[in-house]
């Protein structure tokens, strides 16, 4: 696959279509989104309903004229790596190819585009190829008098006028050589100078074709649709129906040919498109063409039509990034032919808002119904509809036949009616009461800490942008490579990504695990970008063998310890390298916990440490109960991490379920400590060259009993700044992290606060698990970047500005990370409450999304939970309710008994050997070294 690091960039992200991309870009590739907007009120709509646009999937937004988009070209060029853009609706099209061709992406053709944007030019263009396609009669018109020229040549006894740049329907009408001045007169009045394509009428049936271009211009065809109209509204071609024409229909391979045929002369590749066609007697003959998605959400009825065999999101996203082959696309003509799919749509008739509304229950029990597109409810104002973008409901039919499906649609348009209420209804109350839901949508988008805040791009900023940028390049410094041990988390990849497009330093990797490896670069695709320097494999039991083939090869500058188990091999490695970085006395304590409270025991003044023992079996344990300093006491992993192997025990346990629980360790050493009973707290923060400790958020991490387990992580509740215990807790974990000499790394502390006060549980260097570090961001308002100051600091001593902290935006909400806890080991085959849950106002973000086919294990420790997320609101009571909802509405494979539960079962399969496939083997996947096969290592 083509070399991709860095972001994706998309143009008003207001739409389902690319908030699909985005999701897919972050989790599939491992790539963020950079948003701009040109309008900052379309962009306020879209924040409640796509949570995503305020998730760690953007990397930045900013909002721009959208007459002066270049002026986005130097702040991208200077902040960001831009190695796609995704013009998913119309209005994109042209102005990505113009960004496109100004960063120097391959991913878009603008000339190829541009035509795509004027359909005057498309169609002369394609009238220019000798043997070309049938293409209409066209002339570009922008009066009265341009028209009256035309007609008079004699082509255009009938004639259709749109706006060249137009879309959805909307400014389109009709006329002849009788037709009246007049007539023209009101059309183009209409249209504030705009320029208008005039072409021939055909009279004939209008149908469209949709698919997806490849890399090197093979043309796909997905589907064909019958598109008829109505009449309504002094307008004839509203669009009353998508009506799929069948794969063994002679008439489909008749447009799929003709389409084929234009797409190819057009020269769009790695392109999805939709063409309008229509047939007459002489054959088919382009109305036009579109490179992009067709638009009403028809793109996810494609998936469907081939029983989601496919994934036009996920076959467009790969041909975004690059030209190389996505491999094979399965349509399924058999599921395409038996099922047919209609698209219905509504037309109102005047200005109205709804006050009371019938049918939608009728509809929504009909066989056939498969989903709404644009559901109308009570509240909603609709207009007389004229276009695509004023129809008042469409909704998705599917059935066995199509006779079944004239039916059904015939029946919704008899069921669904609004504002007839009967005689002697209080009509006044109804519409009183219409305007509830529309205050509850004007309260959800009231301005919110949360919500996006955009860099304003102006002429200046970008005049700003580009003089620092210069300044940057002619500074910047080569200052050799970073080493990161087993990349293969969100946090390798967020710091391989940060050290290349901020410091111009790529990163070595090396993994102490193949199977570990291969599924990394198959999440991450930054591993096989120019972001890694190069990719070895090593024994973990001797990672000193890398270090020749370091110093041979490599000019290592940081190591960078991002999880528990790199912590030890990077300090040595530091050491070795005579990085100033390594504080190997300090960092190895911090992977001995009984080391290290121990340490802290015999400080003058030190801070509270609980009674500590080491040691290896029952008999150890059973001397240090006699001491008497452990009436109830907690075993864990003395080196251990992640809640793993925590057993809790007393003075009266007996000696078989100790010997079983050191059983279980395979003769590891063993932290025995004293049992604190009280409230558990978590403390995050980041210490500077000097080890003075700086703490970013405090939580509340309260544990539930689940599978014999008494200390199961639930969630993790914040602790407002305002509330004296966050005073008391931060001032213990910094006398805490202090006390250690730790410097230049991020820390997390566990506490436990009784009757006593806080006591230390034990303290990590380096974030926190589970995505913390990407919620502190958040938690202060984006004020500052906490992996921009790891790298930093794992760089150098020097110190950055002080951290500026944002209390205020911390305070302003309630902010909390839900943990799911299964209690079985299962495959997931029936699903529910996901998009409850995403449509919540206060869902921020997945963490962990539970998916059909994936496999749950019994929950244990943090390592084996089914899911998490994040919510926000306006308390914590309000979160308590959402919480509750929540773990009421997820829940799996609740369907146990029926013959569906096989299908189901069997079905759930089919997204595991897709994640599979993705995970194969495949050229541009990474090739380490093997260090244990250089020369050098097998002479030693």
């Amino acid at each position: 696959m083509t070399s991709f690091p860095g972001q994706i960039l998309i143009e008003n992200p207001t739409q389902q279509y690319a908030a699909r991309f985005i999701d897919l870009y972050y989790e599939k590739y491992g790539m963020k989104t950079v948003a701009y907007y040109t309008d900052a009120v379309d962009m306020h709509r879209a924040a409640p309903r796509f949570p995503i646009l305020r998730s760690d999937a953007i990397a930045a937004d900013y909002l721009v004229d959208p007459n002066h988009v270049e002026n986005l070209v130097p702040v991208l060029k200077s902040d960001h790596t831009i190695a796609a853009v995704i013009p998913y609706y119309e209005l994109a099209v042209l102005r990505t190819a113009e960004l496109a061709r100004a960063l120097g992406l391959d991913c878009v053709n603008p000339d190829v585009l541009e035509r795509f944007r004027n359909k005057f030019e498309q169609k002369k263009f394609l009238q220019s190829i000798d043997g070309g396609p049938r293409i209409n009669a066209v002339a570009t018109v922008k009066t009265i008098a341009d028209v009256e020229a035309a007609a008079a040549t004699g082509r255009f006894n009938r004639y259709v006028l749109k706006p060249t740049f137009g879309f959805g329907n909307s400014h389109v009408a009709f006329f002849d050589a009788q037709s009246s001045r007049d007539a023209l007169v009101g059309y183009f009045s209409g249209l504030e100078g705009a320029s208008v394509l005039m072409e021939e009428y055909l009279d004939g049936r209008e149908y469209s074709v949709k698919g997806q271009i490849d890399g090197v211009g093979n043309v796909i065809v997905m589907a064909i649709h019958h598109t008829p109209y109505k009449r309504a509204n002094g307008r004839t071609n509203l669009v009353s129906e998508f009506r799929q024409i069948h794969h063994d229909d002679p008439l489909f391979a008749e447009l799929a040919a003709y389409a084929t045929e234009v797409l190819k002369c057009t020269g769009l590749t790695r392109s999805p498109f939709h063409m309008d066609v229509i047939i007459d007697e002489s054959g088919p003959c382009m109305v036009e063409v579109g490179a992009r998605f067709s638009g009403d959400g028809n793109a996810f009825d494609i998936n469907d039509l081939h029983a989601n065999k496919i994934d036009v999101f996920d076959i467009a996203a790969h041909y975004y990034l690059t030209n190389e082959d996505y491999g094979p696309i399965d349509l399924d003509w058999d599921a395409y032919d038996a099922r047919p799919r209609r698209s219905v749509y509504g037309v109102s008739y005047r200005r109205e808002r709804i006050y009371e509304i019938h049918g939608i229950d009728e509809i929504e029990a009909m066989p056939e119904f498969a989903g709404w597109r644009q559901k109308p409810a009570v509240g909603l104002r609709v207009v007389p509809t004229v276009d695509l973008a004023t129809k008042p409901w469409q909704l998705s039919l599917v059935s066995d036949s199509e006779e079944r499906l004239d039916a059904a649609a015939a029946k919704a348009r008899a069921t669904l009616s609004w504002n007839d209420a009967a005689e002697g209804t209080d009509r006044d109350a109804l519409k009183a009461l219409a305007y509830v839901p529309v205050a509850k949508r004007r309260w959800h988008l009231r301005p919110r800490p949360f919500f996006i805040r955009p860099t304003r791009v102006t002429a200046a900023v970008a005049h700003y942008v580009d003089e620092r940028m210069q300044a940057h390049a002619a500074n910047k410094s080569k200052r050799g490579e970073v080493l990161i041990q087993d990349p293969t988390q969100w946090y390798a990849a967020r710091f391989i990504d940060l050290y290349y497009t901020e410091y111009g330093m790529k990163a070595v990797a090396f993994f102490t695990d193949e199977a570990d490896m291969r599924r990394a670069v198959a999440q991450f695709p930054i591993l096989t970008t120019a972001a890694i320097s190069a990719s070895y494999v090593t024994d973990p039991a001797d990672i000193g063998e890398l270090l020749p083939v370091i110093r041979e090869r490599h000019n290592i500058v940081a190591v960078i310890p991002y999880y528990e188990p790199a912590l030890g091999p990077a300090t040595r490695l530091a050491n070795s390298l005579d990085l100033d970085w390594s504080q190997p006395a300090v960092l190895v304590r911090y992977r001995d916990k009984y080391s290290q409270k121990e340490y802290l025991r015999g400080l003058e003044n030190g801070p509270r440490v609980n009674a500590t023992a080491q040691v290896t079996n029952a008999d150890d344990v059973i001397a240090a109960v006699a001491g008497g300093s452990f009436s109830r006491f907690v075993l864990k992993p003395n080196a251990g991490y992640g809640n793993h192997e925590v057993g809790f025990f007393s003075a009266s346990t007996e000696r078989s379920e100790l010997e079983e629980y050191f059983a279980s360790l395979d003769g590891e050493t063993v932290l025995m400590e004293e049992f604190l009973d009280g409230a558990e707290y978590c403390v995050v923060g980041q210490t500077n060259g000097t080890g003075e400790a700086t703490v970013l958020a405090v939580y509340s991490t309260p544990h539930v009993e689940a599978n014999g387990r008494p200390n199961l992580v639930s969630e993790f509740r914040q602790v407002h700044h305002f509330d004296p215990l966050f005073a008391e807790l931060a001032d213990y974990a910094r006398s805490v992290i202090e006390a250690t000499e730790l410097v230049r790394s991020p820390f997390h502390v566990d506490i436990i606060r009784d009757a006593k006060g806080p006591c230390l549980i034990e303290a990590g260097a380096r974030f926190a698990g589970d995505g913390n570090a990407f919620d502190l961001n958040e938690l202060h308002g984006h004020r500052f970047d906490v992996f921009d100051i790891a790298a930093h600091y794992y760089l150098t001593a020097e110190d950055d500005e002080p951290i500026p902290v944002n209390w205020e935006a911390y305070d302003s909400r309630a902010y909390r990370v839900l943990y799911g806890i299964s209690t079985k080991r299962e495959r997931i085959y029936e699903l529910n409450g996901v998009e409850e849950i995403e449509a919540m106002p206060e869902f921020v973000r997945w963490r962990l999304k539970p998916q059909v086919g994936a496999r749950v294990e019994k929950t244990v420790d943090l390592a084996t939970k089914p899911w998490q997320l994040t919510i926000a609101g306006e308390s914590e009571e309000h979160l308590d309710a959402v919480e509750a909802h929540i773990r009421e509405l997820l829940v799996w494979n609740t369907d146990t008994q029926g013959a569906k539960v096989a299908a189901m079962k069997a079905r759930a399969l089919v997204p595991f050997a897709s994640r599979r496939w993705r995970a194969r083997p495949r050229r541009f996947m990474l090739r380490p070294t093997r260090v244990d096969e250089l020369p050098w290592t097998q002479a030693r």
